[in-house]
Order: structure tokens, then C-alpha cells, then sequence
């Protein structure tokens, strides 16, 4: 019987009675005192109530402390709370209005405060020990109320399930043949100086003789003539192992029950799991005849809009099931960026929706095993439609490098830009951005190149602008990469030479080497030439740096008449002075810790006068240094970068400064050569 809370805000809220604050003052224990009254509202329907005063509240002994803070309604099989102060009504459990959290252990915090009270609770519960029956009563009460919810959303759901198609006949069949397509082996037993070699099929299950096989090299099946993968028996220390992928299965919705009109056409898209495990027999792999696959989310889209369900435990029951998924977005999924697509039925499920002509299926089978993100493609869709149009074109590679290296945001070109030689361009090498990009540069540099080296040349050279120019000015570009192939060895990667090699070329530059000489650009030991080429540069650096310094101490040193002429000054507890030298600099910052020394090339450009605050007592200690650029303190810096503001004299000083020194116009300081 459910309460009604309209005549329960009618009953009066009693204050406590001067007994009870007599007992709160007298007793240390408990926290909460509680005062139970009975209500009979008709034969049928009787209410606990129970108020709740803090004995915190009533030690203060004033009339607006006298309320309860809570009371609490009761029946049956209802029950409900209310808090006085703002007459508020909550539903969570006494635990947590009386300990801020579920706890049995509440009914320690409280007592009955009188013997009619206790009687009342006991009648009502039918228990010497009312407050613990209570507290059940209430759990009781909150599952059963949980239970009536959590129904409402699982019918809900269920109903969505229900229109959830069957799985097409061809799907299993799909995900082994197709899906899992380059999980085929060969494993084969090494024998040293033999051509041939015993091999075992994972796929068709047949011991085979393979010729010269090479661990995880590609290869045939001589027997079902299936394309493989080589497995050396001797390198397979697992003796089981599992390969997983995820796919997905896009189907239209079934149409709802209710004789209700269904505006939208609307799809699911189903991903599964699927594992295929193979085991160890005497360094011999064998697949499992039954290749796994289970359900885990389904996606339901209606126009541009999804409700997204997983398989999982339901709330906190324990019970798998399908449960409604919250997350900020479908982008933020990992499960959803790498899925294989099965094709068919793509183009009847998505008949009538806004992804009607978005070439997805066209699209999903442009290459075997392709993974990629369903959503994403869809979202992207929406906001370039003429990714329909590239598609077919045979651009699918394109679109996923552009959509892999930054999702909906990252168009590079918009689509649109791409000119029709571009387009043919990309299709006959099925290239992605860097391709593209490579393309456009050799075109500004006037390069041609045969068009099948462009991926391979792309990749190679991270289209570095200063590698066209020398390609185009000094050497061909195949040249340059038939040398970098040339100079890599072991197991070094050709990026890793080709970096070195353009380390190697800037600093040549540097040096004025002639690098149209290939004598030079193409040196006949590139490590050796370029560690003997670094030696001489880093020896050159460090010539010109101490020549540097040299310059800049004198300009200082010259400055420094002129700049204690203009800024000179003296308090009686301070005295503002100048560097003699880029020495003192260097002093400064060291012994109050801060970055000083890096100004030393400005102000030796004059571009800023570096001053020291001294204390007068101690006039060769560091103290404050100031920095005086465009007419104005620009800072002024004490032990470890210490502000003025903590410094009220200091603040104080560099007012008097800017009032005497710099009120008037800068002059500006005379050339110091």
C-alpha cells in the first residue's frame, strides 16, 4: 500500500520535550534519539512514524534545534522519509540518512527514547529488537522497489532484442573462411641443410612436405592450396594459444509489435568476438575443428541517432544480459575501431536511411581482413557525402588513413580538393595521405617518378621537404633511396638510415661542403662519415661559441659606463648597480638560482639592461636583479625567482626607481663596439 505523501505533510512536526533534552545532556551516548507515533487513517491504512533528533541538535538547547531532523513514514510494505529543515522527501534507506551510507550498524547510533515508544515499535514489528526489524523491513521494501524498476528497463530492452533479426546462414561460414583468413598455418620441423621438410596444414588438417620454408614467411598449401603462414615447430614453445578478432553483422530491424507507425527505417549493427585456439601435440599445431564467436554489442541506429547494448552483467544482480551501454560517445570504444564488416545484406538493411549511398559495403571489402571503425565511417559520412563518390573510385585505402590518424576531424583535404590526375593516382597504388602528399611535391618540384615507387618512397622519406629539394636540385630520388637501401645493414631499419644519412647532409651544410658533389652525398661509409663529420661540426660550434662569448663580454664591458651613468642609485639601505661583466652575470644567476645568464646575449644587443640590487652593508652580495626593457621594470627577481611582492621595501625601491630613472624618454644607449 503505497503512502500518500499530500496527508502526511498535514501531520505537525513535534518539537522535542525537555525530558529528552535532559537525557541528551546527561547521557554521552547515543547520537540519535528516536520518538515513534502511531497513525490510523482509516481501518485499513495505519503509519509508523519515526523522528529522528540529533543529540548534537538538542545539546544546544534552543528552540530552532528542538525539530527532529528527519522523520520517517512507515508501512507494510512502503515506507518513506522526509527531512524537516527543508521539508524534503528521500527514499533512501534510514542507514543512510542517520551515517551517510548503507549500514546496518546505524541502529548502534540510535535510541528509543522512551517506554510508548518502544511499545510501538515492538507491536508494528513483532520484535524485542524494533530498529534492527526495521532496517530489515526497509531492505525488503528497497528491493522490492528496485526489482519493479530494473523490470521497467529490461522489458524495455528485451522489446528492442526482440526485433533483432537472426543470424544470416552464411555468417559462421564467413567468419572462417574470410574473417579469420590469415589464421592458416604450416608448421614445419627445421632440418638443417634439407630442402624439404615435414609440415602439418592447421587449416585442412594435412601433413604435408613443404621446400625451404622460412619462419613466419607466407607460403601455399600444397595440399588445399590455401595461402599460409610458415611456423618453425622449434620457435612454437606454446603448446596453446588462441587468435582473436572482433566482426560485425549489420542487419535491418524488425518492425515493432504495436500497431504504431514507424517513422524511420532503423539497423543494428552487431559485433561479435571470435576466437580460433589452437593446440600443441608434439611440437605439432593442430586447429580446434570449431571456431568460437560470441555476441558482445549491439548498435541501433534510427537516422543519425544509436542506442548501443552490451552483453554483460545486468546493474549489480549478477545477471548476464543485454544491458543498456553509457558512454560519451561510440569514438571512445577500442571494441569498435578494429571490426570486420560481413558484406552481405549491407545495402538492404541500410535501404532508406540517411546512409543509404554511403558505399559501405563497396567499401568493407576493398582488401581482405579489413578492420576498421563502422561508426566512425558513418559519422563521417554524414558531414562529407562525397566519400560515396571516392569510394568508388577505388580511394577506400585513403579514406581509412585519413580517418585513422584523426577521426572526424582529421580530412586533410577535405575530399573535394583532390584533382582527377590525384584520384587516378591513388587508385592505381592504393595510397593514403603521405602518398598524396609526396605526389604534390614532386609535382611543385618538377620530379617525375614511376607512380608504383611512390608508397614505398613516401614512407620512406616522411615527404621531409629538405629531401625533395636535394632530389630535385643534386639526385634523383631513386638513387637517394637505392643508396639508403644500400647502407642499411643487419637488422637496422631503412627509416633509421635514411635519418642518419639527412642528419648527416643538414650538417654538411653547415660545414659548406659542396653536396652536389656525390662524392660527398653519397659517401662510400655513410656511419663513418657521418661521426667524422659531427666531430668537425661539434669543434666548429664550440670555436664559434667562445667566439661569441668573447664579443659579447666585451660589449658588455663597454656598456657599462654608460648604463650606471643613466641608472645608477643609492638609498640609505640600497644601492641599484650594473654588470661590469657577462662574468658577474653568470654569478648572479648561480648564487640566487635563477636564469639570469640566458640574458646575456640581449643585453649585449641591447635589447634589455640587466641591474643589481645590493644591500648596502653587503654591497659584493647578490641580493634582487632587475630587468629594464622598453623604458619600464619589466621584472625583478630575488633568491630561487622570490617576487617583490613579498618584499614591501623592495616594491617601495622600485617605485622610487621608475619615478627618478625612467620618468623621462629612454635614450638609447650607445653603439658599445
Amino acid at each position: 500500500m503505497k503512502l500518500n505523501k499530500k496527508k502526511l505533510r498535514q501531520i505537525p512536526v513535534w518539537p522535542a520535550t525537555e525530558d529528552l533534552v535532559r537525557l541528551a545532556i546527561r547521557t554521552p551516548q547515543p547520537d540519535w534519539f528516536v520518538c515513534a507515533w502511531h497513525h490510523q487513517f482509516t481501518p485499513e491504512k495505519e503509519v509508523l512514524q519515526l523522528d529522528f533528533h540529533s543529540r548534537e541538535n538538542l545539546l544546544h538547547h534552543q528552540p530552532e534545534y528542538l525539530n527532529p531532523v528527519f522523520r520517517v513514514f512507515l508501512n507494510k510494505k512502503d515506507y518513506i522519509s522526509q527531512t524537516i529543515k527543508d521539508r524534503k522527501w528521500k527514499t533512501g534507506s534510514i542507514s543512510s540518512m542517520v551515517t551517510g551510507y548503507p549500514s546496518w550498524e546505524w541502529t548502534r547510533k540510535c535510541a528509543v527514547v522512551d517506554a510508548e515508544s518502544q511499545q510501538l515499535l515492538e507491536e508494528f514489528t513483532g520484535s524485542t529488537e524494533p530498529l534492527k526489524a526495521i532496517d530489515k523491513l526497509q531492505e525488503d521494501i528497497m528491493k522490492q522497489r528496485l526489482a519493479i524498476k530494473h523490470k521497467a528497463i529490461t522489458d524495455a530492452i528485451d522489446a528492442q532484442m526482440n526485433r533483432v533479426p537472426p543470424i544470416p546462414e552464411n555468417f559462421t561460414p564467413w567468419v572462417e573462411e574470410q574473417a579469420l583468413l590469415s589464421s592458416r598455418y604450416i608448421v614445419y620441423h627445421y632440418r638443417k641443410g634439407r630442402k624439404q621438410m615435414n609440415g602439418h596444414c592447421t587449416w585442412c588438417g594435412q601433413d604435408v612436405i613443404v621446400t625451404e620454408p622460412r619462419h613466419d614467411k607466407s607460403g601455399t598449401c600444397p595440399s588445399c592450396e590455401s595461402t599460409i603462414t610458415y611456423k618453425a615447430a622449434g620457435k612454437m614453445r606454446a603448446r596453446r594459444w588462441s587468435e582473436w578478432r572482433t566482426v560485425a553483422l549489420i542487419q535491418p530491424m524488425l518492425p515493432t509489435t504495436t500497431t504504431k507507425k514507424q517513422d524511420k527505417p532503423e539497423f543494428v549493427v552487431r559485433l561479435f568476438n571470435v576466437c580460433r585456439d589452437f593446440k600443441g601435440d608434439k611440437g605439432i599445431l593442430l586447429a580446434t575443428s570449431n571456431t568460437k564467436h560470441y555476441e558482445i554489442r549491439r548498435t541501433i541506429h534510427n537516422g543519425t541517432e544509436y542506442e548501443t547494448y552490451d552483453w554483460a552483467a545486468f546493474k549489480n544482480t549478477g545477471k548476464v544480459r543485454w544491458c543498456e551501454y553509457s558512454i560519451r560517445g561510440l569514438y571512445e570504444r577500442n571494441i569498435d575501431n578494429k571490426t570486420i564488416l560481413y558484406p552481405e545484406g549491407i545495402s538492404e538493411a541500410l535501404h532508406g536511411t540517411p546512409f543509404e549511398y554511403s558505399a559501405l559495403e563497396k567499401y568493407a571489402i576493398h582488401r581482405p581482413e579489413f578492420a576498421f571503425n563502422i561508426h566512425q565511417y558513418l559519422a563521417v559520412y554524414v558531414i562529407h557525402r562525397e566519400m560515396e563518390y571516392l569510394v568508388k573510385r577505388g580511394l577506400s585505402y585513403y579514406i581509412a588513413d585519413c580517418m585513422e590518424r584523426g577521426g572526424i576531424g582529421y580530412t586533410p583535404d577535405k575530399f573535394t580538393s583532390l584533382k582527377n590526375d590525384e584520384i587516378s593516382l591513388l587508385k592505381q597504388i592504393d595510397g593514403g595521405r603521405d602518398a598524396l602528399l609526396f605526389y604534390r611535391r614532386m609535382k611543385h618540384y618538377g620530379m617525375k617518378i614511376v607512380p608504383e615507387q611512390i608508397k614505398r618512397l613516401a614512407s620512406m622519406t616522411q615527404c621531409e621537404e629538405d629531401i625533395l629539394k636535394i632530389a630535385a636540385h643534386h639526385a634523383g630520388l631513386v638513387k637517394i633511396m637505392n643508396y639508403i637501401e644500400k647502407q642499411t645493414h643487419g637488422k637496422e631499419k631503412t627509416e633509421t638510415t635514411f635519418q642518419n644519412w639527412t642528419d648527416y647532409v643538414e650538417v654538411c651544410s653547415k660545414l659548406k661542403y659542396d653536396i652536389s658533389n656525390h662524392f660527398i652525398l653519397f659517401p662510400r661509409n655513410l656511419e663513418e662519415a657521418h661521426d667524422t663529420t659531427f666531430k668537425r661540426w661539434d669543434v666548429k660550434r664550440k670555436k664559434a661559441e667562445a667566439a661569441r662569448e668573447r664579443r659579447e663580454q666585451k660589449k658588455i664591458a663597454k656598456l657599462y659606463p654608460q648604463i650606471m651613468e643613466k641608472y645608477a642609485m643609492e638609498t640609505a639601505k640600497y644601492i641599484i648597480t650594473a654588470p661590469e661583466s657577462a662574468d658577474q652575470l653568470v654569478k648572479e644567476g648561480q648564487e640566487l638560482h635563477h636564469c639570469v645568464s640566458n640574458y646575456i646575449s640581449r643585453m649585449a644587443r641591447k635589447e634589455c639592461v640587466i641591474l643589481f640590487i645590493r644591500k648596502k652593508e653587503e654591497p659584493d652580495t647578490p641580493f634582487y636583479t632587475m630587468e629594464i626593457a622598453g623604458g619600464k621594470v619589466r621584472q625583478c627577481r630575488g633568491m630561487r625567482n622570490k617576487d617583490t611582492d613579498q618584499e614591501k621595501v623592495i616594491k617601495r625601491l622600485l617605485d622610487k626607481f621608475e619615478k627618478e630613472k625612467l620618468a623621462a624618454p629612454p635614450e638609447k644607449l650607445k653603439e658599445a663596439m
